[in-house]
């Protein structure tokens, strides 16, 4: 189904039009109209599959009907998320009239009392700041229409369920509620149940879906061989752009520093990061001044580049959410991706779980030898040497003259070729070693949470139904 079959204003089709979007993807195709119409939704999906147009269109549709004070709540996870949610909403409503506002960690505070104090018409937030200005009744919610939670599968593994039920408890009962989550896990069965009326459960995966676009493969491995077998595997790959995971900060930090030591562009996000330097990273990558991005799963969530060509997993997720998370940053807007984990002989059983799960084929792969090394190297100077010719670079007589009478034609060329193609040598860095992924049951996660009994919490099993 095309954006332009569908009834919304001609602001928002011009601005989707502009943008390239042209078929709708099946959570916007299922779910946009239903949001539009009113209805409490629970959009389940997995990630790269359009979740965020899915709920910033109905939003902006209401706000072209009524834009004054503070009438659409966001939630995310993760400050990057909500930094990417509030580019779609400026985005798609490029040519409507509507203010927004994005509350998260690791700003100045001075700047977001300034902001919320004009009442901004949408917010979006991750739970601890906004947690904060409620504290200090800086927000009015009293005419909220619309309150979203993105990812909120991740929300909970986050720990934030105390929060949500704060934020919960201050919004009014008469609302429009829309969730979406990669897997619908007890905790978001409990929020749907606590904050939804009659909601339409819209399904397009399991969660555990994972992109057919994306080949997957894995290298059985020693751990002190892995920072090696990077080296060699980035230096033969033709890539555009390439996302490496790493479980920990400590690993994303010591990997990224590692490779810049190695001759690579390459830049760490984690959490120990400032909002500011964690903006300046993402937009290196983003504008390609790096072309490899060391993560950690939480940094990485909201990353939304088409044309990261190669995913890493230098460490193997615990869970397989994080596995399908992490290969869906490639092979994204159809384009094919490759997706490479590194796997310690003893999480062998690790992989065929994540298999069995997802039900997709992750083929073994060998580690890169000489000879495929020498290979690629040897193409990359014929490539360079094709480039040369075609761009006529010129040399003086006299060197011309020195080299004629020194060598044959023959000659100069295998020079040349051995010369170029010699592999760089790697700078020997040692990590940190980390411990191989423990194999264990899934159990639901059982957030801290309060006892919502004598709390004054909502009833919503019985709030009628509002539609605008």
């Amino acid at each position: 189904m095309k954006f332009t079959e569908i009834k919304i204003n001609d602001r928002t089709q011009k601005a989707i039009k502009e943008i390239g979007f042209v078929e709708m993807s099946p959570i916007q195709e299922k779910s946009i109209e239903v949001a539009i119409d009113g209805f409490d939704i629970v959009g389940q999906a997995q990630t790269g599959t359009g979740k965020t147009a899915a709920f910033v269109i109905p939003i902006l549709e209401r706000l072209a009907k009524d834009n004054k004070g503070t009438r659409h709540l966001v939630m995310a996870p993760t400050r990057e998320l909500a930094l990417q949610i509030e580019t779609e909403f400026k985005k798609i409503g490029k040519y409507q009239k509507f203010s927004i506002t994005t509350i998260v960690g690791g700003v100045d505070f001075s700047r977001q009392i300034r902001e919320l104090k004009n009442k901004p018409n949408v917010i979006v937030a991750t739970p601890g700041r906004l947690i904060d200005h409620i504290g200090k009744n800086r927000l009015d919610f009293k005419n909220l229409q619309t309150f979203v939670i993105d990812e909120v599968d991740e929300m909970f593994k986050n720990g934030f369920k105390e929060e949500i039920d704060q934020i919960v408890d201050v919004l009014p009962s008469i609302k429009q509620t829309m969730l979406f989550s990669a897997t619908i896990s007890p905790n978001v069965k409990k929020i749907v149940k606590e904050t939804c009326y009659d909601a339409k459960y819209i399904t397009v995966s399991s969660g555990k879906n994972v992109n057919k676009n994306v080949k997957q493969s894995y290298i059985i491995i020693k751990e002190e061989e892995k920072l090696d077998t990077l080296i060699d595997l980035l230096r033969l790959h033709e890539r555009e752009a390439a996302v490496i995971f790493g479980r920990t900060k400590r690993r994303a930090e010591e990997l990224g520093e590692a490779l810049v030591k190695n001759g690579f562009n390459a830049g760490s996000l984690h959490g120990d990061l400032d909002q500011k330097a964690r903006n300046r990273i993402l937009k290196r990558f983003k504008d390609g001044a790096i072309d490899i991005l060391v993560a950690t799963d939480v940094a990485a969530r909201g990353i939304d580049v088409q044309n990261i060509t190669h995913v890493y997993n230098f460490d193997l997720p615990q869970e397989t959410e994080f596995y399908t998370h992490r290969i869906g940053r490639t092979g994204r807007a159809n384009r094919s991706g490759s997706a490479i984990s590194f796997c310690r002989k003893e999480e062998l059983p690790h992989i065929e779980r994540i298999m069995k799960e997802t039900n997709a084929k992750i083929t073994r792969e060998q580690m890169p030898n000489p000879n495929s090394m020498d290979q690629a190297n040897t193409s990359k100077v014929f490539a360079k040497v094709e480039a040369l010719i075609e761009n006529g670079k010129e040399y003086d007589e006299k060197s011309a003259k020195i080299i004629h009478d020194c060598f044959t034609r023959k000659e100069l060329a295998e020079t040349i070729i051995k010369l170029l193609a010699q592999e760089a040598p790697k700078n020997t860095i040692k990590l940190t070693k980390e411990p191989a992924v423990r194999v264990r049951q899934q159990k639901p996660r059982n957030s801290r949470s309060r006892n919502s009994r004598g709390r004054g919490r909502k009833n919503h099993s019985r709030k009628p139904r509002v539609r605008n």
